[in-house]
């Protein structure tokens, strides 16, 4: 460790990204900044878009290179450490172009993730162990024997990697693999033309298998103008496990690769290549998520919990639910406080359905406010909704199929009518109140630029008010600086960070 590094208060650590609205990299942003809190780091973003990267919007490829100049600012600051995303940022760069791109950063250390460049650590998703099961399930258990696949870029090693094991798997089982069956997206949800293309010379298939979720949220709508529906016409799987999955319909069977989990474990890497000088654990595991659209019926990952209900056990059934669903920033030290609330919460409701009190409303009540203060603050930013109700639906059935009175079966009912309400309108407040912060930034950001055009040239007063409504956006200190001429960035040019007089 350096004798810099011994004195300094805290760590720096610089994130670069392509841009917050791409739901990949703003996940990975929001673990990253989650872990940054728990760590106690500085954490800066730097979002300066895609390098080099060509759109159908020739306006918006014209001058992405003025977001670049983004990535020259580290350049200029010291950093302990940059993280930095390679594989969206050069998602259309090649080896040799990625290689040049990070050699600006000489003399800082650098991490990249989700693409390995010779010479740079790299913290990488297992494109592996999720994506098989996921194939091998489509054709053993649903008889798929035509299968497509929609590949991300070719530049991407993601991208290559999942198309190699589509293709391995395949072959495994003695199916053809053809070339003829695959096309490649840009891992967006704009990739409708080529799934038409991809249906168009494979009228036939029976299953297609996406790169990512982004890209099958395109497929689906395909799907639909054709008239075929996901998981009855044709069957459909993703990668990512985003929030889109669940947001489709029907909900889109896929690989668990968290982007928040891979933000969170790289900023944590980064602090510990910072004190060690290397890596303890490169790689986000994988694993399948069965729902719907590959052809299965009901929530078939209710048939992979195991929900003991004998009092000896009780405990390590509850500690196996809540790892299924707590399984967000699964090495966080918050996770693992609610995993053992909640699993105590479980332990309670055991014992409550299974003595002399289940119809003491008292002790009813006094489980209600348990569950009514655990889902208070952040809760749900560690869980899906989705694992949630499917935890407590399963309880649910198992106590009411094991007793028979129906006096009793009432009384556990009214329990859980009581518990799905309390979770309902706790997260109807978290989800409200995330949008009320949203609407407040929108009108924030609005309310900025309009400003700056209100006042007349040369007017203070405009700039007094953009750090005033920083402050109100909980920024503790913001800084403005202004120049007299403007500062021309031409595309041909090198950026350079203008001097301060």
């Amino acid at each position: 460790m350096s004798e810099q590094l011994e004195y300094r208060r805290r760590m720096q650590i610089g994130l670069l990204v392509s841009h917050l609205e791409d739901e990949f990299d703003s996940a990975v942003c929001e673990g990253a900044m989650m872990a940054a809190a728990q760590a106690d780091v500085n954490l800066v973003i730097f979002p300066g878009r895609y390098i080099d990267g060509i759109y159908a919007d020739k306006i918006r490829t014209e001058y992405e290179y003025q977001y670049n100049t983004l990535f020259d600012l580290p350049i200029y600051n010291k950093f302990d450490v940059l993280l930095v995303l390679i594989g969206t940022i050069g998602s259309h760069l090649d080896k040799k172009q990625k290689k040049e791109f990070l050699s600006r950063y000489k003399g800082t250390p650098i991490i990249t993730i989700t693409s390995k460049i010779d010479g740079y650590p790299c913290i990488s998703v297992d494109n592996t162990t999720g994506l098989v099961d996921v194939i091998d399930h489509v054709i053993e258990k649903h008889g798929c024997k035509k299968l497509g696949f929609v590949s991300g870029p070719k530049t991407s090693d993601d991208a290559i990697a999942r198309l190699e094991v589509f293709r391995s798997v395949v072959e495994a089982h003695g199916l053809e693999y053809s070339d003829d069956r695959v096309v490649y997206g840009n891992f967006s949800k704009y990739v409708t033309a080529e799934v038409e293309d991809l249906l168009d010379r494979n009228p036939d298939l029976d299953a297609i298998v996406f790169a990512n979720d982004q890209m099958a949220s395109a497929g689906y709508k395909v799907l639909e103008s054709r008239g075929l529906k996901p998981g009855r016409d044709i069957m459909v799987t993703g990668f990512d496990n985003d929030p889109v999955a669940e947001e489709l319909v029907p909900h889109l069977t896929t690989v668990k690769s968290d982007a928040t989990e891979l933000g969170f474990s790289a900023l944590m890497e980064a602090v510990n290549y910072i004190v060690n000088g290397k890596l303890e654990n490169d790689r986000i595991p994988s694993s399948m998520v069965c729902r719907n659209s590959c052809g299965c019926k009901g929530n078939p990952r209710l048939n992979h919990i195991m929900f003991a209900t004998e009092n000896e056990k009780i405990e390590k059934s509850t500690h196996e639910l809540c790892d299924f669903m707590l399984n967000k920033y699964r090495a966080s030290e918050e996770t693992k406080r609610l995993r053992s609330e909640f699993s105590e919460l479980l332990i309670k409701i055991h014992y409550y359905v299974n003595s002399s009190y289940l119809r003491d409303i008292h002790r009813h009540e006094e489980l209600a406010n348990m569950l009514d203060g655990m889902l208070s603050g952040d809760f749900f930013r560690y869980i899906t909704l989705d694992n949630l109700y499917i935890v407590m639906e399963h309880i649910h059935n198992m106590y009411t199929r094991q007793n028979e009175d129906r006096d009793d079966q009432f009384m556990i009912n009214r329990l859980f009518v009581q518990l799905y309400k309390i979770i309902a309108e706790r997260n109807g407040a978290y989800s409200k109140s995330l949008l009320d912060d949203n609407y407040f930034l929108t009108w924030q950001t609005n309310s900025i630029t309009r400003d700056m055009l209100v006042f007349e040239a040369y007017d203070d007063r405009a700039y007094l008010t953009v750090t005033d409504k920083l402050t109100r956006l909980h920024m503790t200190a913001s800084y403005l600086i202004s120049y007299e001429s403007a500062i021309v960035n031409q595309k041909t040019d090198r950026w350079k960070l203008p001097e301060n007089k």
